[in-house]
């Protein structure tokens, strides 16, 4: 029954050093890390919407049925610049370093739609609800949008025996989809010690 957007726009500066790679000294016999010193600028912005609409239908005098679709955008951008510097981060005249520089500009959509059943009497009470669940990732970086569909669902039942004991249980499941980062096959080396690298073939986690 509520909707709102939200748009943030953030800058970051981070300066750091890593180990590049190994030099031999062939004086001393000492193999000695090789540093690279890293200024970053990372300008991101980041767009959010989200609607939540229900209508509810009473049925007896202690339930009612329920109808729901949630709808939820994103888009989100991270510029990212890096020079590779001294041990002073000084970038005066620096090119950036188009190896651990980036940009990627992402975009996803969720649709969840589906009934729902509330049952209430006194301190019992019986909650169920059923999801149909689309999600689509695009961004600059994927070679192909990234779509996922699934049910999903979620019960919960609270029993008393009297005024002091009751039991609550719950059943549930959830998707958790991977990202721009987990998707794009580009190598990521910004941190010579982790290069790492994404798989396009990912699948979402689906829980229950």
């Amino acid at each position: 029954d509520g909707r709102y957007a939200i748009r943030n726009t953030l800058k970051s500066n981070t300066q750091n050093f890593s180990t590049l790679m190994t030099e031999y000294d062939a004086e001393t016999g000492i193999v000695n890390p090789v540093l690279r010193y890293v200024s970053s600028f990372a300008p991101q912005g980041e767009t959010d919407v989200r609607a939540n609409v229900t209508y509810t239908e009473p049925i007896f005098k202690n339930s009612q049925l329920s109808f729901q679709y949630r709808f939820d955008y994103e888009d989100q951008f991270i510029e990212k610049s890096a020079y590779v510097t001294g041990n002073d981060y000084n970038i005066t005249g620096l090119v950036s370093d188009p190896d651990l520089s980036s940009f990627t500009n992402s975009l996803s959509m969720e649709h969840r739609v589906g009934p729902g059943f509330r049952y209430a009497k006194g301190k019992n009470t019986v909650v169920a609800n059923l999801f149909y669940q689309y999600s689509v990732l695009n961004g600059n970086n994927l070679d192909k949008p990234f779509i996922d569909h699934k049910p999903t669902y979620f019960v919960m039942a609270n029993v008393a025996f009297n005024q002091q004991n009751s039991i609550r249980l719950f059943v549930n499941s959830y998707t958790q989809n991977p990202d721009v980062r987990n998707l794009q096959k580009n190598y990521n080396v910004s941190n010579a010690q982790y290069i790492s690298q994404g798989n396009p073939n990912l699948e979402s986690a689906y829980t229950h």
